[in-house]
Order: structure tokens, then C-alpha cells, then sequence
């Protein structure tokens, strides 16, 4: 596991002795049998359980692994803004050269993934479009619900994109044990 040893942080065991020396301002917790890394928090990528790099550090964020997939950043060029790509344990981009300006990731089999008109929408696992590109924003499929902003107000869609609760909350979270926390009004509750 991750442990911090003055402003860098390596792996231990659990005995406690070092694994990977610490060399890491950031040092994730191994998930799927990699972890997240940074030497500058600036550069990130991934190494496995001995300390090896399996992804380079060349990614400007990513996620932890989530059914073998990370959603990872690319540096912006002189053409083209920020954008991210969906990365298998291998270093490959699972859409091939498919880049989104921005991406979350895969819940329920569906990933929220922004468009070149700077609208949010669905994939699904083959990259295809699952929900249209429509909403200012969106939050990660749970309990077959997803958040969904839209007109400055969220609501919730299901997983065929029809809208079961309509948008009228200020702010809105994800289901978790059938409820989910939202504001109206100026208060907050749950519904």
C-alpha cells in the first residue's frame, strides 16, 4: 500500500519494509493490480505490484481502473484543447484514435463523455453513442439513474435516456442505497 515518507511516498508491504522506494508525490492505491502514479503531479501513469511502469508517465490525469479501462488525459497541442482517451491495461486506446474533450468513467456500462459542441452524453463499452450529447452536464449511472443538468436545473435519466425526474433541483448527487441527496429551494434533502 502507499505510504508517505516525507514529501514522497513509495509502497510497502505489510511487514512494513519497502517494495517500491518512495519516488512519488502522488502514489494511489493499487486497484486491478496497478496504482496510479506521479513524480511531478504534473505527468501521471501507472506501475504494478513490483514497482514496474506499465503505463508511462506521459497522461495529464486518469482515473483508477474500473473493469480494465482509465480514463486518461492528453496533453492540449497547438490544435486542439485538453482530451482524454479510454486506455485498456495495455496502453491502448479502446476507441482507437477517438479522443473526447472530456470523459468519465464506465458505470453501469455507460460512460458520461463530453462533445466537441461542449455538450454531455453517453458511450457505451464499443464507443458508441448510448444517450445523445445533450445536457451541460451529467454524473455517472447508479441504480440505473444518472444526474443530468440541463437549463440550469438537474434532473435524472435512465439508461435509455428518458427523463423520470424532471429538472428542477439547484444541485443534485448520485443514488446510492435508493436515495440521493439534492437542493431546492436553498435546502438540502434527499429524494
Amino acid at each position: 500500500f502507499p505510504y508517505r515518507y516525507g514529501r514522497l511516498a513509495g509502497y510497502v508491504n505489510v511487514l512494513g519494509e519497502f517494495v517500491v522506494a518512495p519516488r512519488y508525490t502522488v502514489a494511489s492505491e493499487f486497484v486491478e493490480g496497478l496504482a496510479l502514479v506521479s513524480e511531478d503531479g504534473e505527468h501521471f501513469g501507472f506501475i504494478n505490484r513490483l514497482g514496474q511502469v506499465v503505463i508511462p508517465l506521459d497522461y495529464t490525469s486518469a482515473t483508477p481502473f474500473s473493469d480494465g479501462v482509465t480514463v486518461a488525459g492528453l496533453p492540449s497541442t497547438a490544435t486542439s484543447g485538453p482530451q482524454v482517451v479510454y486506455l485498456d491495461r495495455a496502453n491502448n486506446n479502446i476507441f482507437g484514435a477517438t479522443t473526447f474533450a472530456a470523459g468519465q468513467p464506465f458505470s453501469e456500462g455507460l460512460a458520461g463523455v463530453q462533445a466537441a459542441t461542449g455538450k454531455y452524453g453517453f458511450i457505451d463499452l464499443t464507443g458508441a453513442q448510448a444517450i445523445p450529447a445533450r445536457y451541460d452536464y451529467v454524473l455517472a449511472f447508479t441504480e440505473g439513474l444518472a444526474a443530468v443538468l440541463e437549463g440550469g436545473k438537474v434532473g435524472y435519466i435512465n439508461r435509455r435516456g428518458e427523463m423520470v425526474i424532471a429538472p428542477r433541483f439547484e444541485a443534485a448527487d448520485v443514488f446510492a442505497e435508493g436515495v440521493a441527496a439534492v437542493a431546492l429551494d436553498g435546502k438540502v434533502g434527499f429524494i
